[in-house]
């Protein structure tokens, strides 16, 4: 498994945790993606980590059309266009922390330009103070 924190604008962050946003679009995926378990993403805006949301595939775009994936993304298809080259990042069930976690209390001063590898440790204290 992989841990990630991954930046993300407030209005994805929401219809991640809502489970109304089904795919996330990047430029780049982990390298050695879905090695035993699911991926783990855990979802940072405004300084704060709000939830996480398993990872269950890391696709190229080609297989769906552009009006399927900027719906199931959540976008425009102006933002989808945007994008190249482009993945879609597959995502299952999200969980909302009862309380959100502040970067620096597991020793981060800012959060990633888009997304980072989380080691273990780091991921076990931010399922510890978010109250999962």
């Amino acid at each position: 498994m992989i841990n990630i924190l991954i930046s993300l604008k407030p209005r994805f962050a929401e219809a991640i945790l809502n489970g109304e946003k089904h795919i996330e679009l990047r430029k780049t995926k982990p390298k050695d993606p879905l090695s035993v378990d699911n991926d783990i993403a855990y979802i940072v805006h405004g300084g704060m980590v709000w939830g996480k949301v398993n990872i269950v595939g890391y696709l190229p775009v080609d297989g769906f059309s552009p009006a399927t994936l900027a719906k199931r993304a959540c976008v425009t298809l102006d933002e989808l266009f945007d994008y190249n080259p482009l993945f879609a990042w597959t995502l299952g069930s999200a969980t909302r922390f009862k309380h959100p976690v502040h970067l620096a209390s597991f020793g981060l001063s800012r959060a990633p330009q888009s997304w980072q590898y989380l080691d273990k440790f780091r991921a076990r204290i931010i399922d510890g103070r978010g109250g999962v």
